[in-house]
């Protein structure tokens, strides 16, 4: 398909009021522009602990991102996933999630990129955000698009400070 001659794929929810410009700069740590070709990787956009359950990365539904290498990871061998992992009453973010760690492929901390409010809520004022969610009325979605992007710039310090 398609995304074999991209660096990266990328699933926004609808609900997610999203901008790409930003994830491209937070995302060239992790790859030289205009190379496609690089390690498997993904971006796991959460950390939080519900119940007592140990820190550890997730990804979040509203903003999955996966390199090259990781779709072809998981397209060469996905069926390694569909037997060994009780995948059937999972959501798909957790199901990717548990697959690349099943194959593994390198993750990305990528918690700071984005608001969401099932795991780190924020303001759409707030730029070093890639993506807020949800804003699922038309109404709110548009304002919160427009109150990021009327938003003066993360400095590129600041965008690098968040990367490490």
């Amino acid at each position: 398909g398609r995304w074999w001659n991209h660096a990266w794929t990328v699933k926004v929810d609808p609900d997610a009021v999203f901008f790409p410009q930003r994830l491209k700069v937070r995302l060239y740590p992790y790859y030289t522009a205009g190379v496609v070709d690089g390690p498997a990787r993904y971006v796991a956009n959460c950390d939080k602990s519900w119940n007592g359950e140990p820190y550890e990365l997730k990804v979040f539904g509203s903003l999955e991102v996966f390199t090259r290498n990781a779709v072809g990871m998981y397209k060469a061998f996905n069926k390694r996933c569909m037997d060994n992992l009780e995948w059937k009453r999972w959501g798909e973010d957790y199901y990717m999630q548990e697959c690349m760690k099943l194959l593994n492929v390198e993750v990305v901390n990528g918690v700071s990129f984005l608001a969401d409010n099932s795991c780190y809520p924020g303001a759409c004022g707030d730029t070093t955000k890639v993506a807020y969610h949800p804003y699922k009325d038309v109404g709110a979605y548009l304002a919160c698009w427009g109150q990021s992007d009327a938003a003066p710039p993360a400095p590129t310090q600041q965008m690098a400070v968040l990367m490490k």
